[in-house]
């Protein structure tokens, strides 16, 4: 990534990801990033590497699937999300 190009806040981007960024942080130690992108990429059948977590998990995602942080929401909170 070109340095200097500011990233969009990640509180700008809602609700679920601020709350999934805080699983992220909070989560077991247990829970590696890892053993999350096993989990992650066998309930989305879409490759998740340990990089893309880090990238995530440190505001480096210009613009993030929200598709990964939803099942990486699921995996941490052991929920489905229901959106209505």
């Amino acid at each position: 990534m070109p340095t200097g190009v500011a990233l969009p806040d990640p509180s700008s981007r809602g609700s679920l990801n601020l709350r999934t960024l805080a699983l992220l942080r909070d989560r077991p130690r247990h829970l590696t990033y890892a053993k999350l992108a096993q989990l992650m990429s066998n309930a989305s059948c879409r490759p998740v590497t340990v990089h893309w977590i880090h990238s995530y998990q440190s505001n480096r995602l210009e613009n993030p699937d929200v598709d990964r942080i939803q099942a990486l929401y699921e995996i941490l909170t052991d929920k489905c999300l229901n959106v209505d």
